[in-house]
């Protein structure tokens, strides 16, 4: 591990299917025509009192930043990822994001926010999270949804077999003290889904977790396939992606001289289907870890 007082990252990742499509920061100017707007006896006056372009077409806008000689944002056209304003130039400025960076909270977008709060059953999770993440709570001995994205039919979580103590929470952080003796369990929220790592905290640790369990589960939850690199992609009985497991790996504590993990190595694992979903079983590698 690099030393008495390192420590050990054994981690992976749950991503919804929805957000994995990456695209590059890039301002957009595109050419747009000014067009009336028909149907209301007194256009003009709809398009005043239209708030911040809420619910508002293209025309719409562009119509109104041109009276208003402000910019107006194209409700209508906005996304997860995707922002497009009205100019009073006639021009539409798009601003496109590699992740969310907005949310839906009910009829209105909201800004993401990873901050992980308590709810009022116990649970925790982000102020703002573009998949629904919810955290699990304290937790006596058992089988529990550790963290769960999606909601209805297409909810799907990560459970964890183990009391859970009352997480302590730090930014988009969660954590676990002591689940295993010298081990902490970490879930970190991300605008794509979330992070779940064990913390080896002494040597003494290492051997409890030779051999770790999750479970995959969801109403939706049929089938899977790996890919060559070990990446796990869980669908359901249409053949649709719920969500991808990237390939597991694992880092010691010392770093780089870019701030990075010094060391890293990938971590063998196997699926094999299971009552409710899918059985997830970690064996990483005892002898890096020690080394």
């Amino acid at each position: 591990m690099g030393g008495d007082a390192g420590e050990v990252v054994v981690a992976n990742r749950l991503v919804g299917a929805r957000h994995t499509r990456v695209v590059a920061m890039v301002p957009v100017l595109m050419a747009a025509v000014l067009v009336g707007v028909a149907g209301d006896a007194d256009p003009l006056g709809a398009l005043l009192d239209s708030r911040s372009g809420e619910g508002m077409t293209q025309e719409a806008a562009l119509v109104k930043a041109r009276l208003t000689g402000r910019p107006v944002t194209i409700a209508a056209l906005t996304t997860e990822t995707t922002e497009q304003v009205a100019l009073p130039s006639g021009d539409i400025r798009a601003t496109i994001t590699a992740g969310p960076v907005r949310t839906r909270r009910g009829d209105r977008w909201v800004p993401v926010d990873l901050t992980m709060v308590r709810a009022r059953d116990g649970s925790v999770q982000p102020v703002a999270h573009p998949s629904g993440l919810r955290v699990s709570g304290a937790q006596g001995i058992g089988v529990h949804e550790l963290a769960s994205l999606g909601a209805g039919a297409r909810r799907t979580a990560l459970t964890w077999d183990g009391a859970l103590p009352e997480p302590v929470l730090e930014a988009e952080r969660a954590t676990y003290r002591e689940v295993l003796p010298g081990v902490d369990l970490v879930v970190a929220a991300s605008r794509f889904g979330f992070a779940q790592t064990l913390v080896l905290k002494d040597r003494a640790a290492v051997d409890r977790v030779a051999k770790v369990q999750f479970g995959v589960t969801g109403p939706a939850v049929t089938g899977y396939e790996r890919g060559e690199t070990g990446a796990l992609t869980v669908r359901d009985a249409a053949g649709g992606v719920l969500v991808r497991m990237p390939p597991l790996r694992m880092w010691d504590a010392q770093l780089d001289i870019a701030g990075g993990p010094a060391r890293t190595a990938p971590v063998a694992s196997t699926v094999a289907r299971a009552a409710g979903g899918l059985s997830l079983t970690l064996t990483p590698d005892l002898d890096w870890i020690r080394d």
